[in-house]
């Protein structure tokens, strides 16, 4: 699908996705402790939501076509107790309490693309 995009962006076009990450805590515990995987009306179980990723994952779908401008976290920032323990951990804890990230990414000009000048 992320191809097929591509080809309708044009050299300069930019992509902007958002993508639940299943990864976040409240998913995890679900689906671990209760034994649960249901869809729901809205959220990361969103039954409009056909494939699930976490961040490496997602990076993974746009490398090879796309190049990475910006990849933002919602929520955006960690408070509290949260913050704190996200740098105790030296941010390895942040991916979990991450809803949904939004990734700006543009064509990738691979240099068949590019024009000869010389």
């Amino acid at each position: 699908a992320i191809r097929k995009i591509k080809r309708y962006l044009g050299k300069e076009g930019i992509l902007i996705a958002s993508i639940p990450n299943i990864r976040e805590f409240k998913t995890i515990c679900t689906l671990f402790f209760k034994g649960d995987f249901r869809y729901a009306e809205a959220g990361i179980l969103d039954r409009t939501h056909l494939r699930f990723f976490c961040r490496k994952n997602m990076v993974e779908l746009f490398v090879n076509d796309f190049e990475i401008m910006e990849i933002k976290s919602v929520p955006e920032l960690l408070k509290g107790e949260m913050a704190w323990l996200n740098k105790l951990t030296l941010r390895k804890f942040e991916e979990f309490f991450v809803i949904q990230y939004i990734i700006v990414a543009r064509n990738k000009v691979l240099p068949a693309q590019t024009s000869q000048r010389g």
